[in-house]
């Protein structure tokens, strides 16, 4: 048996390697040529999986170490009895700390105080709720907008219309991409959305690019009536360099690249790898250690002691610096080069709840607000 494997998924090697000879190349790299004689195909959001690239191919089982499919063509994969697994919710904890941790970026440079503010959540599934769990807990009202979710709950009151979630302080958009049905989301934020945004409105998509008219949003940026969060772009790696000039804070979609959320990508394929194929694992995925991550100097307000401690954990300005260099390049190709490596070579970034703090004299509220966070607290 052959498997085929973009090499950036961590640990694949060493997981997959009981299934049969591997092959690693870049995402970008798998092809049909590739696949002749693969039994076994596994890939990230780089490679397109559809017919152009499985016709003829003898591969049976295809799985992806991420929690969106719309690189994939299911409906394909379906009609060719070819099995498909992903990983869904595996990486909506590190998304939902890149989020957090980016809005208190942005209120440390402006002086907001995010209690007491209000965010539209839109979409409520993996990353969605936990959001908006991780938003309450920092004392912010959210505003729920999930049409599908909304009619399967029918008269749940928590469920709002667009509207209602666009008219709040900050917009984050937590969609699948979708582009028939009932419910599409591609460009769900299109240019009147964007229009009716209050001025002063932060908006952040960490889902995908193509679910807001990037040029809308550039236009009003320019303005500075807006502010914005970016992680996602449409055409990536070819990202719009206009944009990324204008946002407060701009990275190359590594928003779910926490070390802990992929490597439970890779757990969780391969445990479905081993139920297609009918076998015990082999392979064991190590507890990922904890760390220790002492006490900032006392704060006045909670959250500059959780923007200090967040930093700390994730800094995000790094990235955003990271890619801004960009803008200095005039070589389009030397542009998708640099937006690849960054998350090729993305430095290791662990979970809010990978860290326990050790310190005294916190104040009940404060230990709780951690606590909800993930963090793990002790006194001692």
């Amino acid at each position: 048996m052959k498997v085929v494997a973009d090499q950036q998924i961590p640990l694949v090697r060493e997981a997959f390697a009981e299934f049969g000879e591997m092959r690693l190349l870049p995402g970008r790299e798998i092809s049909r040529a590739a696949l002749a004689d693969c039994d076994i195909l596994l890939v990230r959001t780089v490679t397109r999986v559809n017919g152009d690239l499985l016709r003829d191919s003898p591969v049976r089982f295809v799985a992806s170490a991420t929690s969106g499919t719309d690189h994939v063509d299911v409906d394909y994969l379906r009609q060719k009895q070819i099995t498909f697994a992903h990983a869904p919710g595996c990486n909506a904890r590190s998304v939902a700390e890149y989020v957090v941790t980016a809005l208190l970026m942005l209120a440390e440079e402006s002086g907001l105080r995010l209690s007491g503010m209000s965010a539209g959540i839109i979409g409520y599934g993996h990353v969605g709720s936990r959001v908006a769990r991780f938003l309450s807990a920092l004392g912010m009202h959210c505003v729920i907008n999930d049409p599908p979710l909304a009619a399967r709950a029918r008269q749940d009151a928590m469920f709002r219309p667009l509207a209602a979630a666009l008219a709040c302080d900050i917009v984050s958009l937590h969609v699948p991409l979708v582009t028939q049905g009932e419910h599409p989301t591609l460009d769900l934020l299109d240019r009147d959305g964007i229009a009716s945004l209050r001025e002063g409105t932060v908006v952040i998509n960490t889902c995908r690019g193509e679910v807001l008219d990037e040029t809308a949003l550039r236009e009003r940026l320019a303005g500075q009536t807006l502010r914005a969060v970016i992680d996602v772009w449409r055409n990536e790696p070819e990202i719009d360099t206009g944009l990324l000039a204008e946002v407060q804070i701009g990275t190359p979609h590594i928003a779910g690249y926490s070390q802990d959320g992929r490597y439970r990508a890779t757990a969780g394929i391969h445990a479905e790898c081993c139920n297609f194929l009918g076998q015990k694992p082999e392979y064991e995925f190590d507890t990922l250690p904890m760390k220790t991550l002492p006490l900032p100097e006392p704060q006045h307000q909670a959250q500059d002691l959780l923007a200090r401690l967040a930093r700390q954990v994730y800094p995000i300005k790094r990235d955003a610096d990271g890619l801004r260099t960009i803008l200095g390049m005039h070589d389009r190709t030397d542009r998708r080069r640099h937006f690849d490596s960054m998350r090729r070579d993305y430095p290791q970034r662990r979970e809010f709840c990978s860290y326990r703090i050790e310190g005294a004299g916190l104040s009940a509220d404060l230990q709780s607000m951690l606590a909800q966070l993930g963090f793990q607290v002790c006194q001692d």
